[in-house]
């Protein structure tokens, strides 16, 4: 019994242009915040949910390159476009799973039966599980200092808070004299 496969065609549909261009078209000129369903963008383009899915990361890529914009993912419902804050997000998100992905390769290098190995391969092992090492030891670093960055920058918003509010106080005691000379002089 043979396996069936889902392959989906993407040729153009019209023979001009790829399907995902068709998308891409459809959502380009519209501003950061605006949602679309799966269906709105059925009916705005003739695909159906699967095409769209399959199409969106070559979407992303010219409206991340042409525009400076990004469709996310509204889990069950459709996409949106990105608010600029939503790309540092998204971008955190990747490095997460590149970090995540760094640590998986390194406990694949340090589990390896190097028995059967020559001295040669083991070298060349032993140089790269070491460029691993300084990569983990980087990204350790790099999360080291953001977290000193965000202990610094609630620090710094506490005093801004504190001499925000001394200077409220100032004001106050100003509009107090102010106003008592207004009494005196009426």
């Amino acid at each position: 019994m043979e396996a069936k496969i889902n392959v989906i065609d993407f040729t153009p549909k019209d023979g001009k242009q790829a399907i995902w261009k068709y998308i891409y078209d459809a959502v380009k000129e519209y501003t950061c915040g605006k949602e679309f369903s799966y269906a709105q963008l059925a009916d705005m383009t003739g695909f159906k949910r699967e095409i769209i899915q399959q199409s969106k990361t070559k979407v992303n890529n010219e409206l991340k390159k042409v525009h400076k914009k990004l469709l996310t993912n509204i889990r069950g419902v459709g996409y949106k476009m990105a608010e600029p804050t939503e790309h540092i997000i998204e971008a955190k998100s990747h490095e997460k799973k590149g970090n995540r992905q760094t640590k998986k390769a390194r406990t694949l290098l340090d589990n390896i039966d190097t028995s059967k190995m020559t001295i040669d391969e083991k070298m060349r092992l032993e140089a790269y599980t070491l460029h691993m090492q300084n990569k983990l030891l980087m990204v350790r670093k790099r999360n080291l200092e953001s977290l000193d960055l965000t202990k610094k920058a609630q620090k710094n918003t506490k005093k801004s808070a504190e001499s925000q509010e001394k200077s409220v106080k100032e004001l106050d005691f100003l509009l107090s004299q102010i106003t008592a000379l207004k009494d005196k002089l009426s």
